[in-house]
This record gives structure tokens, sequence and C-alpha cells, in this order.
């Protein structure tokens, strides 16, 4: 009598000491994956063509994850600005320039001042996170805003952060 499969208990076994059924899955990942070195750009032609293609689902299906698994939509981020520390430097000075050539001479600095700072008083006054939003984004695929006073408001940071630069009023 012949001893059973290693991987699934099947009594039909080959040399390598697998069912049939088992030791062509394998070789087939191994053979997939020898494959796949040698068509890489192949490969990722193929991807962008179908996130292309798809890119509206795709999306709904990864924000929909996202609101669905904050804690690990966290993680992840955390580790990719682990990871990659000078993208976020990158995006920190774009916006920096961005907000100082979107800042007229005539813009109030005082107000702007007492907004930042009524954001820090409110963080410490009520042990949540408040933040200074420009109420038309500085940085948008539609529109740009001002750094003025009268384009700020203080807002709790989870609404902020949850906007982004996709809302504001009058939006088309």
């Amino acid at each position: 009598m012949s001893k059973p499969c290693k991987n699934c208990g099947g009594i039909e076994r080959t040399k390598d000491g697998h069912c049939k059924q088992c030791s062509y899955a394998r070789k087939s990942a191994v053979r997939g994956a020898a494959w796949y070195v040698v068509n890489k750009e192949h490969v990722k032609a193929l991807a962008a063509a179908r996130y292309i293609a798809n890119k509206a689902v795709i999306l709904a299906r990864n924000l929909a994850w996202s609101k669905e698994n904050p804690e690990k939509r966290r993680a992840i981020d955390t580790a990719c600005k682990k990871l990659h520390p000078e993208n976020g430097r990158a995006n920190t000075a774009k916006r920096r320039a961005k907000k100082l050539q979107a800042t007229p001479a005539w813009a109030d600095e005082f107000i702007i001042g007492e907004a930042y700072a009524l954001a820090l008083l409110r963080t410490k006054m009520l042990g949540f996170a408040w933040h200074v939003d420009h109420i038309v984004p500085l940085r948008s695929k539609m529109v740009c805003g001002l750094h003025v006073h009268t384009n700020l408001q203080v807002i709790p940071a989870a609404h902020n952060m949850s906007k982004g630069n996709r809302s504001w009023p009058d939006m088309p």
C-alpha cells in the first residue's frame, strides 16, 4: 500500500512525494514564476491597461476598502512614509511653495496667524486635533484658491483630512 500525499493526503503519490494534482500545481507555480521573470514588462503593460480600462471601479473598491479598514490603511500609510520619506518632504516643499505663490500682497497676515493660533488652542482645550483648512484648496485639478484670511476655516483634523482637496463650496 502506498503512502498518502504530503500535501493533500491523496493516495496517488508520485516520486516527489505528492499526488499528481499537487505535483502539477507546484510545477505550474514554478513555471509561472519563471515566465513572469522573462515577461515582466508585458505583465506590467497588461496591468496598466487593465487599470486604465477599469479606473473608476478600482478606485471605488480601494476607497471602500480604506473606509472599512482604517487601521490597516493607517499602517500601510505609515509604512510607506517610513520607506519613502523623500516623497513626504517633496510634497511638503511643493505645498509650501504653492502657499507662498498663492499668498497675495494684500493678505492679512495677522488674521491668518490668529486662525493657526485658534487651531492650536482648540487642540489643547478639546483634546483632539484641529486644522486650519483652505475652503477652496491651494492645489487641485479643477481650481486653486488663495492663502488669504477669507479662504481659511478652523475645523477638526479628521474632517479636513477626509475631504482632502476634493471638495469645496459651489463645487461643480
